[in-house]
């Protein structure tokens, strides 16, 4: 599948189809970007997802990703949009 390219300008951004960038300077991470995360799925990209979830305090990790969301014991757990919403009570 071939990702859908966005015209420019067609998301209320500039012309060239990037978002803006805005200036960092006093922006604080809201936690630590885990460098070496421990092997717990079967994807490392799922792996540091986790670990930076854990890093940030997530109460879960919102997903469709089936290796999550099958995953028993995750912390913090792996659950649907619908789930969120549901406890969120937006549904």
């Amino acid at each position: 599948m071939t990702p859908r390219r966005w015209p420019p300008g067609s998301l209320g951004w500039p012309t060239g189809g990037r978002p803006p960038v805005f200036g960092t300077q006093g922006v604080r991470p809201l936690c630590t970007d885990p460098t070496d995360p421990p092997r717990v799925l079967r994807d490392p990209n799922d792996d540091y997802l986790l670990a930076l979830a854990a890093s940030a305090g997530a109460q879960a990790i919102v997903t469709g990703d089936k290796d999550l969301l099958e995953h028993p014991g995750l912390h913090p757990p792996a659950i649907t949009a619908r789930q969120a919403l549901e406890q969120l009570r937006l549904s």
